[in-house]
């Protein structure tokens, strides 16, 4: 039986390698200004297609690779992409907008089980702390509802059993060895995220 400390071992490799880019998000001035009320609707706007082309990606390369590694994880109920279309609906965007949008192509390969719990790591670990940027719309949404910040408010219910599944699921992969591949692959998801945000300035 693995003690305390070696049964956190992935969550806390997976943190330790990504602390210094998900410090540097943290002052993009974009995320900035969301975090801090400022942000406009026209840079709301934005944010949340750019957000869509990094997502869309993501999420389609983890449901690949689950189901080809039966990885015992079902992202299917959390594919939060769908989200994102739904606020954009809500700020304007037709389907047709939405399906035209920029994607990034530049997302490294998840094809191990290493890989598939680091990028795991970096698209999950994206809805902490988002009801708190959430309430920071209500300049600009409508408040009492989540129209237009369904991404970030992330209401389902399910969340926080999925958020400890995969919390177990990066533990029990550290126990196995997969310690280096799941840090090297969260750290290279969140570089590809941090490059796909770098123009928007």
């Amino acid at each position: 039986m693995a003690s305390d400390s070696s049964a956190s071992e992935g969550r806390t490799a997976l943190r330790a390698a990504t602390d210094d880019i998900h410090r540097r998000l943290h002052e993009h001035p974009a995320f900035l200004d969301l975090a801090a009320g400022r942000i406009d609707l026209s840079g709301y706007r934005t944010l949340l297609c750019r957000l869509h082309g990094f997502h869309v990606p993501l999420e389609e390369a983890l449901v690949a690779t689950a189901f080809s590694l039966h990885c015992g994880i079902d992202i299917r109920p959390r594919r939060r992409a769908e989200l994102l279309r739904l606020d954009l609906s809500d700020l304007g965007l037709t389907e047709t907008d939405v399906a035209a949008l920029p994607r990034d192509e530049q997302l490294p390969a998840l094809t191990s089980p290493g890989r598939f719990l680091g990028g795991l790591y970096v698209k999950e670990g994206s809805t902490l702390g988002g009801r708190i940027l959430a309430r920071q719309l209500d300049h600009i949404l409508p408040t009492g509802t989540n129209l237009g910040r369904r991404f970030l408010a992330d209401d389902d219910p399910h969340g926080g059993s999925h958020w400890r599944a995969c919390c177990a699921a990066f533990d029990t992969a550290a126990t196995l060895g997969l310690t280096a591949e799941m840090a090297a692959s969260a750290r290279a998801v969140f570089a590809a995220f941090e490059s796909w945000f770098e123009d928007l300035r």
